[in-house]
């Protein structure tokens, strides 16, 4: 039975004064951010609600009054009864040629099938039809604003999820080189150590990881990462005045000439915040497709959400709900998140992506035998939506208020980065190869800090792994966010993800090395309000004269 608290907000819902509410804020939001030039921070954002709050809480009370005096006894008739589906893995697909690597394949196909099981249990659970049919003609001719609210009111409970980060996590210390010796790895004992603490090469790895990939040297990251040197003043940590209209009026050019390749080299020093959707944009290449996957495109994928019925539409919106109970920087985005999202979940060019690392892992099994699968992807794009999956979309609001615009913007990101950091592959940028890079990276540049995490019982990937999961998204403020998605689509790589984490860990060096208890650590590992990426970014990567400015000035 649903608490009064959560009827009241139903009844909130239902009412317009509720979204004219939202669309308010949202606007007020989106129009700060144009005028200073910066994205608000959380607490302009809930002085925001507030103030509108206060305006409309009295007309939105009256009409909730109202509705209620004038309710009827019986409840209105459910719609026809859909056929519930299961669904099983692909089992007569051909084996994917997505994964080189034998025993990485191998589990992958094991995860496939976990996520299957775990799919057909929660859709039981919930007397939810998996797969359902068409939806009733009258969905069809209703405003989609209200048609996005009607399919998704009754999402599911906050702790059903498909998987999450530590899942993910755990896959990823489970694959094991079968030609690499186990006997190097957890070696990790007082005895080991020097009295002055360096750790021999010897006791080395110390990670969970124990997939070995190509890493590169400090010096070649550096070269790699040239445009963050210190010489060369980014926006996010030089303040100067002249530095940021310098910057607009460059970018302002770079726009005005179209080079894709001129856009990204551009936001290898962060972009200002009105620069910046353009400059997306530009240095992902969108719009310049065919016109099929325009406006049109878009409105057919609409049409779909509006005629069929899909599971992985509740579990969209149990995850877009969460994000918005736990984020208030968020909350008031949360209609376009959910849109984006379940305009993501029909796009078959998802799947079709070749940065995707793992096939789609679900077929729909005709007439209830899980051994006759219909080869027809579900959902279309062949991606299953996990616990923090808006994190990847929330962002963007605070630079696109058009749906539209933030969707293909959203949908060139996950296709290029995001889809690799939620499987276990062998991809360049895929979480595996990250988390080996945080480890040994880390090890490398304070090996001390690492050993003695380790000692107290805290594996420092198993923090660090859901920060890069999430890109830092809910992670660091949204400003910051945006100034670290800058880099990664200047440079075109997520490597900046583990380099972040492991300067994270460092800035905490000196505090981490005085706590005796995981619960310590972890507490002063999660406090990441304050912290400036850029900064960081730069720390790790040319040394310490920019840690004066790893706090920002909030």
């Amino acid at each position: 039975m649903a608490s009064p608290a959560a009827e009241a907000l139903a009844g909130l819902r239902r009412d317009p004064s509720y979204w004219k509410l939202k669309q308010e804020v949202k606007e007020a939001v989106l129009g700060l951010s144009t005028i200073r030039k910066e994205v608000p921070t959380a607490k302009a954002v809930e002085s925001l609600v507030a103030e509108h709050l206060r305006s409309c809480r009295a007309a939105v009370l009256d009409n909730e009054v109202l509705r209620r005096t004038q309710a009827v006894s019986s409840t209105a008739s459910p719609l026809p009864a859909k056929i519930t589906r299961t669904l099983a893995p692909s089992v007569t697909a051909p084996p994917s040629a997505r994964e080189p690597i034998d025993f990485l394949r191998a589990q992958q196909a094991e995860w496939r099938r976990k996520l299957v099981k775990r799919f057909n249990r929660i859709a039981k659970t919930k007397s939810g039809p998996v797969v359902a049919g068409p939806r009733e003609p009258e969905f069809r001719s209703m405003k989609w604003e209200t048609l996005l609210d009607l399919i998704t009111e009754a999402p599911l409970d906050a702790g059903m999820y498909l998987y999450d980060a530590v899942d993910i996590l755990r896959e990823a210390i489970q694959a094991e080189d079968p030609n690499f010796s186990a006997g190097g790895f957890r070696v990790m004992a007082a005895a080991s150590r020097r009295k002055d603490g360096v750790v021999p090469s010897a006791a080395r790895p110390w990670g969970l990881i124990k997939v070995q990939f190509y890493v590169p040297s400090l010096g070649e990251f550096r070269n790699i990462f040239d445009g963050l040197s210190l010489d060369k003043p980014q926006v996010g940590v030089d303040l100067d005045p002249a530095f940021l209209d310098r910057r607009e009026t460059d970018g302002s050019g770079v726009l005005a000439r179209g080079l894709v390749r001129e856009a990204a080299t551009y936001l290898q020093r962060g972009a200002p915040n009105h620069v910046r959707p353009a400059m997306w944009e530009l240095s992902l290449d969108i719009g310049s497709g065919p016109a099929l996957y325009g406006a049109a495109y878009i409105d057919e994928l609409r049409n779909h959400v509006a005629r069929y019925d899909l599971f992985v539409d509740r579990l969209i919106a149990a995850d877009v709900k969460r994000l918005a109970n736990a984020d208030d920087c968020f909350f008031v985005f949360e209609d376009v998140v959910k849109e984006v999202l379940l305009l993501l979940a029909r796009d078959a060019r998802v799947d079709g992506s070749k940065a995707c690392p793992v096939e789609p892992c679900l077929g729909s099994p005709r007439g209830g035998s899980t051994s006759d699968v219909d080869v027809q992807r579900y959902p279309p794009s062949g991606v299953l939506p996990f616990r923090g999956m808006a994190y990847y979309v929330a962002p963007l609001c605070y630079l696109y208020g058009d749906a539209t615009r933030a969707y293909h913007v959203a949908f060139a990101l996950y296709t290029r980065y995001f889809c690799l950091l939620h499987s276990v592959s062998s991809a360049p940028n895929g979480l595996l190869r990250m988390a080996c890079v945080f480890e040994q990276l880390l090890q490398s540049q304070d090996p001390t800090l690492f050993g003695h995490l380790v000692m107290i019982g805290l594996d420092p990937v198993t923090v660090a792994a859901p920060w890069i999961m999430m890109a830092f998204s809910g992670v660091l403020p949204p400003d910051q966010t945006l100034l670290l998605w800058d880099r990664i689509i200047g440079f075109n790589t997520l490597l900046v993800l583990p380099i972040t984490a492991v300067a994270i860990f460092r800035f905490r060096r000196n505090q981490l090395l005085n706590v005796t208890t995981v619960k310590q650590a972890e507490k002063l590992l999660t406090d990441c309000v304050a912290l400036n990426a850029t900064a960081l970014l730069q720390f790790s990567l040319f040394g310490d004269p920019l840690a004066r400015n790893a706090t920002s000035e909030k």
